[in-house]
């Protein structure tokens, strides 16, 4: 099967071409995906061109996909990236964004 479904981050940028099946759900389609998105980066949910959200249980089809054209789907994610900080004998995972902030005399 060729590629039907192309997976757009919001900026326009294609995270991933897939060949879907129009029974596929929002789940499968994420399953899919997934492996091609960048580290750090996880799905949220997708959405059609008339904004319509792929929500898990639902079908591609629900979207009027058929199989027989190219379908563009909006990936709305959420981006993850961890660091490592040493605290005396324990290493903490925080977010990357996150500051620690050495209290004054210590």
């Amino acid at each position: 099967m060729a590629t039907n479904v192309e997976i757009l981050y919001l900026s326009g940028e294609l995270a991933a071409a897939i060949a879907a099946e129009p029974c596929w759900t929002g789940a499968a389609l994420k399953a899919a995906v997934a492996p091609h998105l960048k580290a750090g980066v996880h799905l949220q949910h997708f959405v059609s061109c008339d904004g319509t959200i792929l929500g898990d249980s639902q079908r591609l089809e629900d979207l009027g996909f058929t199989g027989q054209e190219v379908m563009q789907l909006q990936a709305v994610v959420r981006v993850r990236e961890w660091k490592f900080v040493e605290a005396g004998r324990y290493y903490l995972k925080l977010p990357a964004h996150f500051e620690l902030i050495k209290k004054v005399g210590s």
